[in-house]
């Protein structure tokens, strides 16, 4: 069975970022968007990690909040 997916953009930062999402999401993205917007994971100035793991990373949201922010940093996802 083919599984139906449905394409967001979701534009954070100045950049556009594209996710593909199951297409009976009903909440459009709303989680991903929460993610990039730094509502879920609040960015700390004062720290500047080597390394963040993205233990369970799904479609990629969390990870591209991370490099954004902490751009020196290595992220296994």
């Amino acid at each position: 069975m083919k599984m139906k997916v449905k394409k967001i953009s979701i534009k954070s930062k100045g950049k556009k970022w594209d996710f593909f999402i199951h297409s009976t999401d009903k909440r459009g993205g709303a989680g991903q968007k929460r993610i990039l917007e730094g509502r879920t994971y609040p960015f700390q100035v004062n720290i500047t990690p080597k390394i963040i793991l993205d233990i369970g990373a799904n479609i990629g949201a969390a990870s591209i909040f991370f490099a954004t922010h902490y751009p020196t940093a290595k992220i296994y996802a």
